[in-house]
């Protein structure tokens, strides 16, 4: 097979480039990856796209090394042990790493993927059931999500590795989505992995219209009037009903309710990471948000500060500009000021306020009383 798509080993080292939108080098780099697996000395794969990370997908590709060694006849041989023909074996590598995984259910979706990168995907209905298991039985929320966006990725996005549509991606999509939901249920914490594996929950469900979006929106909203989890997990979870088609009124009340200095902006945070557009379309909100901060004192203020500004970091500067307009503009009949230019950095500003709080307090005690 090697010698039919020209990818002959020889005692000279060879450097092979692939192009994986063209149809040709797509079926060379499905032959390298089977015996890459194998795994088989002296073919390597030294660069190119990672399609597990996705970060570099605008034009991919890969480049191999290949060169025969005195170990390639040898590894060939034991790699036989799996099947008599490069197909055979590859598949029934496959199966082996399926069986070597333990309750991991990213680890059940990459298998999947590398099915995919070996033109194998006609072949994962019989790994089908062993996959499902695998995601079945996964107990981690993060790595649940994980496994579903990379089974998303081949089913809705992928144009590199001929899986785009695929009935084996699809079926383990809709798996994955119900033992998610599942999981969320039981998430308390709130850290950046949970509210990234939710963002992802939702983003499948936007996608894929056949999935029960009833039963993720009655999830979230339990996780997001839940007291007792984590201020950024309930945050995601209002965010992910927002851009769900909820409407803005049971957001809006969320963020009254978090008006404890040290709860808001860690709600925020998810609230933005999911529905990062509800405070541009909906003024109430910004001024909800502004009637929260103002009924604080300076110390109340600045112990919450940290947390805001990575909530609002999420936007770039044009838009915290619009969004700063946007709440003046809301404010009819207030005295409110136009917004100055900032020429020192916010922590030195943080800074002068703190010392600026301090001394109008002294003068208050000390001065103010005569």
């Amino acid at each position: 097979r090697l010698a039919e798509w020209d990818l002959s080993l020889t005692e000279l080292e060879r450097k092979v480039d692939i192009s994986l939108l063209e149809e040709t080098d797509r079926e060379r780099s499905r032959i390298l990856h089977r015996v890459a697996a194998l795994p088989t000395a002296g073919v390597k794969r030294t660069g190119g796209t990672d399609f597990a990370t996705r970060t570099d997908l605008a034009r991919p590709g890969e480049t191999w090394s290949l060169r025969w060694t005195p170990e390639t006849d040898a590894s060939l041989i034991e790699a036989s042990a799996l099947g008599g023909t490069l197909e055979e074996a590859a598949t029934g590598h496959l199966a082996r790493r399926i069986e070597k995984a333990e309750r991991d259910a990213e680890e059940a979706a990459l298998t999947l993927l590398s099915a995919a990168q070996m033109g194998l995907l006609h072949k994962a209905t019989q790994l089908l059931p062993a996959l499902g298991e695998l995601l079945d039985a996964e107990s981690d929320f993060v790595r649940l999500t994980r496994a579903l966006g990379h089974l998303l990725y081949l089913w809705r996005y992928d144009e590199a590795l001929g899986a785009l549509g695929g009935t084996e991606p699809r079926l383990l999509l809709e798996r994955a989505y119900t033992r998610g939901l599942w999981l969320l249920a039981t998430v308390i914490e709130g850290d950046d992995a949970i509210i990234k594996g939710l963002a992802g929950l939702v983003e499948v469900a936007r996608r894929d219209e056949s999935l029960d979006r009833e039963a993720l929106g009655a999830t979230l909203a339990m996780v997001a009037s839940d007291d007792n989890r984590a201020p950024a997990l309930r945050g995601a979870a209002a965010g992910g009903l927002w851009s769900l088609g909820n409407s803005s009124a049971d957001l809006l009340g969320l963020v009254r309710r978090f008006g404890a200095p040290d709860a808001l902006g860690d709600f925020l945070h998810g609230v933005f990471t999911l529905a990062r557009e509800a405070i541009r379309r909906d003024p109430a909100l910004l001024i909800a948000l502004d009637e929260v901060l103002m009924h604080w004192d300076d110390e109340e203020f600045l112990a919450a500060l940290p947390p805001l500004r990575l909530a609002f970091a999420k936007f770039p500067p044009r838009e915290k500009h619009h969004i700063a307009v946007s709440l003046l503009e809301a404010m009819e009949g207030s005295d409110a000021s136009p917004m100055l230019d900032l020429l020192i950095n916010p922590e030195d500003a943080a800074e002068a306020m703190a010392i600026e709080a301090k001394l109008f307090s002294l003068w208050e005690k000390y001065i103010g009383a005569f």
